[in-house]
This record gives C-alpha cells, sequence and structure tokens, in this order.
C-alpha cells in the first residue's frame, strides 16, 4: 500500500526520453543534484499548477528588455568606436595626448 505522499506523486504517464533528459540536466539538478521530485518537475513544466509550485513566469518582456540593453551596448561600442579607434590606444600618437584627452 502506498503512502500519502506516493500517491500524491506517482506519476501517471510514463514520461518520454526527452522530458527525462530535460529533468536530468536541468542547469540546477547538474550543479547541485536534483532539488526538486521529478513528478513536481513534470506538473511545474506541463502547466498543471503542482500543489506547492508557483506558475511559470512570461519570459518575453524580460528578455525584450534584455535584448534592448544589448542593443544599445552595441551602439554605443559602434558610436564610441567611430570616435575613438582601438587602434589608437597602443600607437606613439595616444601617447602624445594629455592625461584627460586620453
Amino acid at each position: 500500500e502506498m503512502s500519502s505522499w506516493q500517491k500524491k506523486s506517482h506519476l501517471k504517464t510514463f514520461p518520454n526520453f526527452a522530458e527525462y533528459l530535460g529533468y536530468l540536466f536541468d542547469p540546477n539538478s547538474v550543479l547541485v543534484g536534483p532539488a526538486l521530485d521529478f513528478c513536481d518537475y513534470y506538473e511545474f513544466t506541463h502547466d498543471k499548477g503542482g500543489s506547492n509550485l508557483p506558475r511559470k513566469p512570461s519570459c518575453v518582456l524580460p528578455a525584450l528588455k534584455h535584448l534592448a540593453g544589448n542593443l544599445m551596448c552595441v551602439g554605443v561600442h559602434l558610436v564610441g568606436n567611430s570616435i575613438f579607434p582601438t587602434t589608437l590606444v597602443g600607437s606613439e600618437v595616444f601617447f602624445s595626448f594629455s592625461l584627460p584627452y586620453k
């Protein structure tokens, strides 16, 4: 006979190979070992709304914010590199400039 925890956490269907590999190679599991049971991982990844697991937040807005920040950094680099080329830093002309200009 199964205990109450076993009844709650047993799998109704057998996971496919990709789902199991996703559980094994989850970055947290790789670093410190499995942090949660497979049944909780399965419910979380399939939006089943597990018993004590939060819903997955949308990742679109944070990804767009990171993309915008990265594009801004690329723009600053391109503009700055056109004004102050990196080849200038190692040249003799660079050493003749005053300290504030450097």
